[in-house]
């Protein structure tokens, strides 16, 4: 046993003793050359030579994952065991559950596709690693809103005060409680424990987590479809619920497989989408990365190769979320061109397709058109026919060929695709995309119409709607742009309705349409300077309303936090400087208009060419009527 104050091993200064679990004591400390927090934890004696003896305990100290605590040190000394691991800050979600909080699916969904990236990480090491032991203690809620897994359990042997060691009640699964049963009563066993078991017990966490209730061990558990119906969407209860089963073979068969399932969730349901970023005709490129089969077990493929392809794919996913163009684009070309990855390629084509497309998007949004047909039509030759994204491909290819003004070719793309036997509902799509490349603006409405009436697809209808919002003006472009919205959120589409609602705006014949337009923006902006992956454009347009609302505070209030990251932004300051006139601090208006004239002189070439000449104009004439 420690004492608060003794340094250990000349490295580590003993803070206090945090807990005491069934193989041991566990104490903060000071690493003395890291200068950071560690948790060392002492196991108990009668459980050494258990421990030492196990390999896993050693693989524990090259596992390298966001959401794991990194393991620094194993020591023997002598008859006692140390193991040393960073501390992680932040509360466990025992103590979540006795808040009594409701936590919200989307919580809870990103929540659970995280535990399920780092179970897929252990499962799938050379030497696979169960935790078997994951609870609401176990698993720490961080500052930041990430989970962290932790304490895994190295053991299955003993007994402590009458009770068995090995699992944790209520949240273990019964193959895991017949197992150390049978060790505690020196009988011969022949279960393994496997992925399976700790699905099953992060899904009883989950259990506690949506019904209130902590799960029963040894008979069936109602199910979370039954007592958490209403609050939470039914797919996300039968995931769990899968999960949960008490027979191993009617689970996940793999943390992979769940998160799969997870991810197809995430498209389904409109209020727990990521906002993903997408070109206006393409379908969510990031989800179908996430969801694809380089999670998926390669046959003929080492873990060493496996892992650094899934390790690119997940810098591309990222690349495309932020918006990323340039990294999309270097990011793709170094996988495809990967040598080590052509046989991963070859066997998930579905991939080299997804990864193709997301380039033709990359260079879509940076406006080379001729490019982004290239990568689409490449797209369209790796597909298989029967992928479900093959009537998009060729939307795509065609409409990127008619903005390069490649009119022939885009029509003979199409009538390719019309030849290739889609779906009913792509054919739709197809024939929508024919008659916007042939301005027949009411030819592509009736067909979005068609097929909205009669497919399913909530992703198929909302690219539909998106055509049609191209095809027309006005309010009516709006109306579809709010349709396609409702069927599928992306932060593209509510990029178009922020900014179609302000020239909606400023066209308005009465001022009343006008501030009803720019509420509707207002909503909009905002819950995309909300998301993770709020761009500095979508802020700014947030206090660009504001301002446009008479509603300096919260203009102000949004652009000094603006100005605190980007610091030179002339735009930035030259909308403060608005504000702060409006309001009519002509001070803090006269420190801002200077500012933002002076970076505006030192803009480059691209931004002044990209700046709006009416805001410039009413900068210019604000910096003359402050007297600069």
């Amino acid at each position: 046993m420690f004492k608060t104050n003794e340094i250990f091993q000349d490295t580590y200064l003993i803070r206090k003793e945090i807990g005491r679990g069934g193989v041991g004591q566990i104490y903060l400390a000071y690493h003395l050359r890291l200068r950071k927090n560690v948790v060392i934890k002492q196991i108990r004696s009668d459980f050494v030579g258990a421990v030492s003896s196990r390999a896993e305990v050693d693989i524990l100290k090259n596992l390298h994952h966001s959401n794991l605590p990194q393991v620094y040190d194993f020591l023997q000394l002598g008859p006692e065991v140390y193991t040393v691991m960073d501390y992680i800050e932040g509360q466990n979600l025992d103590v979540v559950i006795r808040q009594n909080r409701h936590l919200g699916e989307k919580t809870l969904v990103s929540w659970l596709r995280q535990l399920l990236d780092v179970l897929d990480y252990l499962h799938t090491r050379k030497v696979p690693v169960i935790h078997s032991d994951i609870k609401p203690g176990n698993i720490i809620l961080r500052p930041d809103g990430s989970v962290c897994l932790i304490d895994f359990n190295i053991s299955l042997d003993g007994m402590e005060k009458g009770k068995i060691v090995g699992y944790s009640a209520y949240y273990a699964a019964p193959e895991q409680v017949r197992l150390a049963q049978a060790k505690q009563m020196g009988r011969p066993c022949n279960i393994r424990l496997d992925a399976r078991t700790d699905l099953y017990s992060l899904a009883a966490t989950f259990y506690h987590l949506v019904t209130g209730r902590r799960p029963v061990t040894g008979r069936p558990n109602p199910p979370m479809r039954q007592l958490a119906e209403g609050r939470y969407t039914p797919d996300f209860l039968e995931i769990l619920d899968r999960a949960m089963s008490p027979e191993p073979g009617k689970r996940w068969h793999s943390a992979r497989q769940m998160r799969a399932a997870v991810n197809r969730l995430r498209r389904k349901d409109n209020g727990y989408r990521a906002y993903l970023a997408m070109q206006v005709v393409s379908w969510v490129m990031s989800a179908l990365l996430l969801g694809a089969g380089v999670f998926c077990v390669l046959r003929g493929v080492s873990a060493e190769q496996s892992e650094a392809y899934r390790a690119d794919y997940l810098t591309l996913s990222e690349a495309i979320q932020n918006e990323d163009d340039s990294l999309v684009l270097q990011t793709g070309n170094q996988i495809l061109n990967r040598d080590a990855y052509q046989s991963i390629l070859e066997q998930s084509p579905e991939d080299c397709s997804a990864i193709l497309h997301a380039m033709g998007d990359s260079c879509y949004h940076l406006g080379d058109y001729a490019a982004a047909a290239s990568y689409y039509q490449q797209a369209l030759d790796c597909a298989d026919s029967g992928d479900a994204q093959l009537g998009c491909y060729y939307c795509d290819a065609a409409l990127a060929l008619m903005k390069s003004g490649n009119v022939s070719a885009a029509s003979e793309i199409l009538a390719q695709a019309q030849a290739a036997g889609l779906s009913g509902g792509q054919q739709l799509l197809v024939q929508a995309a024919v008659a916007l490349v042939e301005a027949d603006s009411d030819a592509c409405v009736t067909a979005v119409r068609q097929l909205i009436a009669t497919e399913s697809d909530s992703e198929l209808c909302e690219q539909a709607c998106l055509l049609a919002a191209r095809a027309v003006t006005g309010q009516e472009q709006l109306e579809w742009l709010q349709i396609a919205d409702g069927f599928y959120r992306t932060r593209q589409t509510l990029r178009q309705m922020g900014a179609q609602c302000m020239e909606l705006a400023n066209e308005a014949e009465s001022t009343e349409d006008g501030e009803r337009y720019c509420r509707q923006a207002l909503e909009y902006y905002q819950v995309l300077a909300d998301d993770a992956y709020a761009t500095l454009e979508d802020r700014l347009n947030l206090g660009i309303v504001q301002l446009s609302l008479e509603d300096t505070a919260s203009c102000i209030s949004t652009l000094l936090e603006l100005e605190q990251e980007y610091p030179d932004d002339y735009r930035i300051e030259m909308y403060l400087a608005f504000a702060y006139y409006r309001c009519e601090d002509l001070v803090n208006a006269s420190t801002y208009c200077g500012s933002a004239w002076r970076h505006w002189n030192n803009a480059t070439e691209s931004e002044r060419q990209s700046a709006d000449e009416r805001e410039i104009e009413n900068l210019r004439e604000l910096w003359q009527k402050l007297n600069f």
